[in-house]
């Protein structure tokens, strides 16, 4: 047994490596004006261009940025496996959805959005999954005090596609896509088989 495969059948079901089964198509424009909302209008284009969800099918991986004084940011990428505890139920968010935990954000104004709201399972509810740009009911960003994360600047149709991704890939009938090979490797005919 290689180290490779020894160390893959060490790890448990969901922490062995999944495949990418979707990635969000981001609205750039919202989230610059998002990004503006929270007073980042300087590094906007950069926070907006690092804010990514994807869906694999062992979890879901987000990259919200953060930022302060106008200048400096650094990515909060998380990654949040099926079968923890905190993952409950997602769909789009609204003004007024998910019931009666409201965000600002989920309006419109920034996009679509979609929203984590967390499973209460055991003691481990209350702690924050910390995978969005809103996860504070009190409207401060970025304390995690809140049942929900919502995740903004997704472009039309596209919390209804995460939704459905994210439920097919929780019951294990996900199909990842196929991995992206560099046009460069596939000119020069390199064998791309994982072994």
């Amino acid at each position: 047994m290689t180290t490779h495969e020894s160390e893959m059948f060490r790890r448990e079901g969901m922490c062995k490596p999944g495949g990418l089964v979707y990635s969000a198509k981001m609205d750039q424009d919202a989230l610059e004006k998002m990004y503006c909302c929270m007073f980042l209008c300087p590094i906007k284009k950069t926070l907006a261009s690092r804010t990514y969800v994807d869906v694999y099918t062992n979890g879901l991986q987000t990259n919200i940025p953060v930022g302060c004084c106008c200048c400096c940011w650094l990515d909060c990428a998380k990654f949040l496996m099926w079968d923890d505890k905190r993952m409950g139920k997602m769909g789009k968010a609204g003004c007024c959805s998910p019931f009666p935990w409201l965000c600002p954000h989920a309006c419109g104004c920034c996009g679509e959005a979609v929203y984590i709201h967390k499973s209460f399972a055991l003691c481990l509810g209350a702690l924050p999954t910390l995978m969005g740009h809103c996860y504070a009911c009190c409207g401060c960003f970025p304390i995690g005090c809140c049942v929900t994360d919502v995740i903004c600047g997704l472009r039309d149709g596209e919390a209804e596609k995460i939704a459905e991704h994210v439920e097919k890939a929780r019951r294990g009938e996900a199909v990842p896509i196929a991995p992206h090979v560099p046009p460069m490797v596939q000119a020069m005919g390199v064998d791309q088989t994982p072994r």
